[in-house]
C-alpha cells in the first residue's frame, strides 16, 4: 500500500475526481478525511470509504473563509493527530461572455478555484511543518494554462493562477520538506464515482471520455513516495486533447500510409 498509515485531507470529495481520490487514497491504505460544502455529499463519500474496509471522517465547510479552513484543520488532528497529504480539488466553473461579466462574477470565480487553495494550505503547512514533511497537489485545469475556452476568462484566469501558486508553494516550502504539486484534468465525466466496483479501475482506450479516476491516478502519484523527488510540476490529464489528437480516418477508396 502506498499510503499506509498517512493522513489524507481531500478537499472537493463530494462527487467527480475528489471523491474518486478519497476513494483510491483509501484503497492505498490512507485514512481519508473527506471535505465538501455539502454535509450530504460528503457523507456520501465516507460511506463508500467505510464500505469497502477504508477509514474515513467527513465535514462540511466553506474553504473561502480563513476560520472555516482553520476548523477543518483543527478536526482533522483531533480525529487523526496529524495531515499527510493535503489534496485540494475544490473549484467552480461558469460561462459568461466577458463584455456581460460583472465583478462578482469574476471575484467569486477566483475564491473557489484560488483563494479557497490558499487560505486551505495556510491553515495546513504549520502542521506539515511540525510533521517533518508533507504533500501537496492542487487541482487545476488543462483550460486557463494549457488551452483556452471562450467566454470563461475568469475561469481560464483563475485556473491558470492555480499553477503558478503551485510554483511558488513548491520553491518556498521546499526547505520544509514540503512538496507541491499539480493536477491538470481535461473533461473529465462528473459523475459521483464511476463504477462502484471495489477496485478502481480505467478503461485502456486512449480516445474516450475522462473519467474521474484517471485524475486521481496521478494525484496518487504525487501523494505517493515514488514523486519523493518531484516538486512545482504540472501533469497534464487529458488524454491528449491539449495536444490535438483525434481519431483520423482514411479518405474513401485511398489506403493510408504511416510516415
Amino acid at each position: 500500500m502506498r499510503l499506509k498509515d498517512k493522513v489524507a485531507v481531500i478537499a472537493g470529495a463530494g462527487r467527480g475526481v475528489g471523491r474518486a481520490t478519497a476513494l483510491l487514497f483509501s484503497q492505498e491504505g490512507a485514512k481519508v478525511f473527506v471535505v465538501a460544502r455539502q454535509k450530504k455529499v460528503g457523507e456520501e463519500t465516507v460511506s463508500l470509504i467505510q464500505s469497502r474496509g477504508g477509514e474515513s471522517f467527513s465535514i462540511a465547510a466553506d474553504l473561502t473563509q480563513s476560520s472555516e479552513c482553520d476548523r477543518v484543520m483543527r478536526q482533522v488532528l483531533k480525529q487523526y493527530g496529524k495531515i499527510d497529504i493535503l489534496h485540494c480539488n475544490m473549484g467552480g466553473y461558469a460561462s459568461v461572455p466577458f463584455e456581460d461579466m460583472k465583478e462578482k462574477e469574476w471575484d467569486d470565480m477566483f475564491d473557489i478555484n484560488l483563494k479557497a487553495k490558499f487560505l486551505t494550505v495556510k491553515s495546513a503547512v504549520p502542521h506539515m511543518i511540525k510533521n517533518g514533511s508533507g504533500s501537496i497537489i492542487l487541482t487545476a485545469a488543462v483550460y486557463g494554462p494549457i488551452v483556452s475556452t471562450i467566454n470563461m476568462a475568469h475561469y481560464n484566469a483563475s485556473k491558470s493562477a492555480v499553477v503558478g501558486f503551485t510554483k511558488s508553494l513548491a520553491l518556498e516550502l521546499a526547505s520544509r520538506n514540503i512538496r507541491v504539486n499539480c493536477v491538470c484534468p481535461g473533461q473529465i465525466s462528473h459523475q459521483t464515482h464511476t463504477k462502484g466496483h471495489s477496485t478502481l479501475q480505467t478503461h485502456p482506450e486512449i480516445l474516450r471520455g475522462g473519467l474521474p479516476e484517471d485524475a486521481a491516478f496521478s494525484v496518487l502519484y504525487f501523494a505517493s513516495p515514488e514523486s519523493s523527488w518531484v516538486t512545482g510540476t504540472t501533469l497534464v490529464v487529458d488524454g491528449g486533447m491539449s495536444v490535438g489528437v483525434h481519431r483520423v480516418s482514411p479518405a474513401k477508396g485511398k489506403d493510408v500510409e504511416a510516415e
